[in-house]
């Protein structure tokens, strides 16, 4: 396949099973450029009753497999994706955000654990500090790590950089210079010359130690930079491009506001509003207070006059 060399064996798997279990037996027959929006529409529908998530799923591998021929030159760059007007099912929110009082906590677990968990700890915090994630991380070569980016060539949407603030730039020199014999910034502790498989032990204990949910995964640091960054007041564009997001609608399921996190931007606004509107705020309120009261005198006395 044309896209082995960019995409993920699983992407390109997963790829593969929607491919020959659904649009194929959908839409093999038919040339691209014939199927229609109802035809599309029909197929999504009736795939939703049984699996609404594999059927959004599907939907975006079609999409991609006509980007591809678009771009090989195999159908015209200007052919409508028929696939384009359905709305997709829509999805419950998983995961959640880590507030600040959560991170400090996590931070200072991170920066004391145990001798036997500090390299899966430093991979912990390099995720929570880029939103990369986690495959992203543990496979991360020190060829891949530039001055101020990571250059991360395969990654869930292809080839993309990753900017490095001054923080997660510190960790990684720091690594730097204490193993600097690995081809990987995470190697196995049995197989040097491999990228360590995973840290759910280590991110199992950290999280006991940080006094943080049992359910808590660690994707949920991805959703947490994604949160905190619109907090920020990033918008969900530049946000996620700061994810590797292709499209906004993925983004904005990463971004978990908090209660907390609306209430106060409900009193910023409020307090926003009441100084725009100035000093007139306050002879405005007095001006409708007497009206009222004026208008409470003159349906008093109509009321009078009519014997109520």
């Amino acid at each position: 396949m044309a896209k082995a060399k960019v995409y993920r064996p699983r992407t390109l798997s997963c790829l593969r099973i929607y491919l020959r279990s659904q649009l194929l037996p959908a839409f093999g027959r038919m040339r691209l450029d014939r199927i229609t929006v109802p035809a599309m529409a029909a197929w999504f529908h009736g795939y939703s009753r049984a699996r609404p998530g594999g059927a959004n799923q599907a939907l975006g591998y079609f999409t991609t497999i006509l980007n591809w021929e678009k771009e090989g030159g195999l159908v015209a760059r200007s052919l409508p994706n028929p696939a384009d007007p359905i709305r997709k099912n829509r999805r419950a929110p998983r995961g959640r955000m880590l507030n600040s009082e959560d991170l400090g906590r996590l931070f200072a677990v991170l920066a004391n654990t145990p001798a036997r968990f500090r390299n899966a700890a430093a991979a912990i915090e390099l995720i929570l500090l880029t939103g990369c994630r986690s495959g992203e991380i543990m496979r991360l070569r020190w060829h891949d790590v530039e001055d101020d980016r990571l250059v991360l060539p395969r990654t869930k949407t292809g080839p993309r950089d990753v900017l490095l603030a001054p923080l997660p730039r510190e960790r990684l020199a720091e690594m730097h210079e204490c193993r600097p014999s690995s081809p990987f910034v995470f190697p196995s502790p049995l197989k040097p010359g491999h990228p360590r498989a995973h840290v759910s032990g280590a991110w199992a204990t950290i999280k006991q130690l940080a006094d943080l949910p049992d359910a808590l995964r660690l994707h949920d640091l991805r959703h947490t930079y994604a949160s905190h960054a619109i907090l920020a007041e990033e918008s969900l564009h530049a946000t996620g491009k700061l994810l590797g997001h292709r499209r906004t609608d993925s983004t904005e399921r990463y971004a978990h506001l908090d209660g907390t996190a609306f209430e106060k931007a409900a009193e910023g606004i409020s307090r926003e509003v009441e100084r725009m509107m100035g000093d007139g705020i306050g002879s405005r309120w007095a001006r409708l207070g007497g009206a009222q009261k004026a208008e409470s005198g003159r349906s008093l006395q109509v009321r009078r006059s009519s014997g109520d």
